[in-house]
């Protein structure tokens, strides 16, 4: 009975370590040796070519500030943190980096940041051929009779607040009353408590509005863990357009 009891407790020691979370430092020794940042920098670079050839140099400065915001590494790196000690355990992470920081893996490491690179090139040269292929002549005469597009001409509708579970998000649509096509729009939600400003979110919506046209959108708020602050009321609005 008292080995049993040994041994029970023997077991149980050895599937708490083996069940550890990985620590911060080495979460982020792991995210270092397989160049995950290089690899989203990569990405963030492929996703600002998409608009390079049809964006001024203003609208470019604000694009890629908006996806330095949303998806570059200083905005992503506590989420992949996060990420991985939830996905690993801190035996396994020690074994991948045991891997990783071999040879091999360092030049497996070289050679998935070269084929992210290569990925976002070609994603970024197909977007240029499609932006760039000819249009319609009437569709190029009405380009030519529309003004530039504005945010005043974008009206946000049907704005609601969802609640599942914990996590916190807000849909609406944005309608174009303008006469131009819109290629892009940031929407903003401004959360407030006592009619004070506490928190804010932002979305962008990719896709092209044409004229009288909409499109949907949603906005989430933080995750399970950074849930929004407190707020008793919201409002939406359209903050830019590339």
């Amino acid at each position: 009975m008292k080995r049993l009891a040994t041994a029970t407790a023997l077991c149980c020691t050895l599937l708490s370590t083996y069940a550890k979370q990985p620590t911060v430092e080495q979460v982020e020794q792991y995210l270092g040796v397989t160049k995950t940042k290089e690899v989203v920098d990569a990405q963030v670079e492929g996703f600002s070519k998409q608009y390079a050839t049809a964006s001024s140099p203003k609208q470019m400065e604000q694009i890629n500030r908006y996806l330095n915001s949303v998806m570059g590494w200083s905005a992503v790196k506590d989420e992949y943190i996060k990420l991985v000690q939830e996905t690993y355990t801190a035996e396994e992470l020690q074994a991948s980096l045991k891997f990783m920081q071999s040879a091999i893996g360092q030049s497996i490491a070289r050679k998935n940041l070269l084929f992210s690179n290569k990925t976002s090139t070609l994603v970024a040269k197909r977007a240029q051929s499609f932006t760039q292929r000819p249009a319609a002549k009437s569709e190029q005469a009405s380009d030519q009779d529309e003004a530039p597009a504005s945010v005043d001409t974008l009206e946000v509708l049907e704005g609601e607040r969802h609640q599942e579970s914990e996590r916190t998000y807000f849909t609406g649509k944005v309608v174009n009353r303008g006469k131009t096509v819109v290629r892009g729009a940031q929407v903003e939600v401004n959360l407030f408590l006592g009619g004070k400003f506490v928190d804010q979110y932002n979305a962008y919506i990719s896709g092209a509005i044409p004229a009288g046209g909409e499109r949907y959108f949603k906005v989430s708020c933080g995750c399970k863990d950074a849930p929004p602050a407190q707020h008793d009321s919201f409002r939406f609005s359209v903050v830019s357009t590339y």
